[in-house]
């Protein structure tokens, strides 16, 4: 069944083109605290994340080294 789209109200304030680009609302949406607070949390939880692998990988870093040594050492304590 077809609706005939020109009998349908429409409330006020509706826009049939919202799809299409208006720069003045993309600046405003920019601008807009809640923009910049989603911005700030995705920043914290980036830093925050970045701060964990960086951690990670001094711990693993580090337990390969000694890892290492001691594998050496073994080897040249068996050799002598």
């Amino acid at each position: 069944m077809m609706v005939d789209r020109s009998l349908v109200a429409t409330p006020p304030g509706f826009r049939r083109d919202i799809g299409q680009r208006d720069p003045v609302l993309q600046v405003q949406f920019i601008r807009s605290n809640t923009f910049r607070w989603a911005l700030a949390v995705a920043a914290v939880l980036a830093v925050f994340i970045i701060a964990l692998f960086g951690f990670i990988y001094v711990k693993i870093d580090h337990y390969l080294i000694e890892r290492s040594d001691r594998m050496i050492m073994t080897q040249v304590d068996f050799i002598a």
